[in-house]
């Protein structure tokens, strides 16, 4: 955001969002004076509402779904001339996401394998290409919710269906055809894999009562790759991306019981 001219900034930004991505924009543009505006899926939990409009920003539930929401993100756009910021197709949004791969680089010399959670593809698409670019031997996981298989789809050439109620909502919804995320993916990113609703809730679980840290379904999926057997522990340095903790109280309440 800090890259668009004073015009772009006088007439604001949109953006889509289950949630993190926007408390990110919202954040950015309270610290710019930007306006925002905020359209999110019925799905997101109102922790992740209520931090969007703590950072002063407007926050929209529409649609029935991501994907619905995602469209009418664009419309909105269109018609008032506002910058659209995507979570995911927008090559400074991956060039951002690629300084989390230099952080690992830096703390973790001898990582020699990362995890990283996929929905639409920024994150992975901007840590595999820091990543493989520096160190081309390193193996780069991507890990889909079954629920949110889109990226997987993609990949495998599979039709895996979308399912909405799911504790990785923030992985949910489709990925734009013209994403620049998906030659990212195919070029940089070794394998995706699956795991399914019963794993995440289990990896969400053992997080809060074996490391005390409240874990969003969306960031779990790299643990609960590696404990339902997706990926196989073996003895290489591995490292996990775990994006995320906005979880409400009755889904916290549903893990734990």
């Amino acid at each position: 955001m800090l890259l668009l001219d004073g015009a772009a900034r006088e007439r604001g930004v949109i953006a889509c969002s289950s949630g993190n991505h926007a408390q990110g924009v919202a954040w950015a543009a309270q610290l710019l004076g930007i306006e925002a505006s905020l359209l999110m899926p019925p799905q997101t939990p109102q922790k992740k509402l209520e931090g969007v409009r703590r950072y002063g920003a407007r926050a929209e539930l529409f649609g029935s779904n991501y994907d619905e929401t995602e469209i009418e993100a664009h419309r909105r756009q269109l018609e008032r001339g506002l910058t659209f910021i995507s979570p995911y197709n927008d090559a400074r949004v991956i060039a951002g996401a690629g300084t989390i791969g230099l952080e690992l680089l830096d703390d973790l010399r001898d990582v020699a394998r990362v995890l990283v959670p996929v929905s639409g593809g920024g994150l992975i698409s901007g840590m595999a290409l820091a990543l493989k670019t520096l160190r081309p031997s390193l193996e780069v996981i991507g890990v889909c919710a079954q629920s949110a298989p889109a990226m997987a789809n993609l990949q495998h050439g599979s039709n895996l269906p979308q399912k909405w109620d799911t504790l990785a909502e923030a992985l949910s919804g489709e990925v734009e055809r013209d994403s620049m995320t998906i030659g990212l993916v195919q070029r940089f990113v070794n394998r995706i894999v699956l795991v399914p609703e019963e794993a995440i809730a289990r990896a969400m679980h053992w997080m809060l009562l074996e490391h005390g840290l409240v874990v969003e379904g969306g960031g779990a999926v790299t643990i609960a790759a590696l404990q339902s057997g997706a990926v196989t522990l073996d003895d290489r340095p591995t490292a996990l991306v775990i994006s995320g903790g906005n979880v409400d109280e009755a889904t916290l309440r549903r893990i734990l019981n």
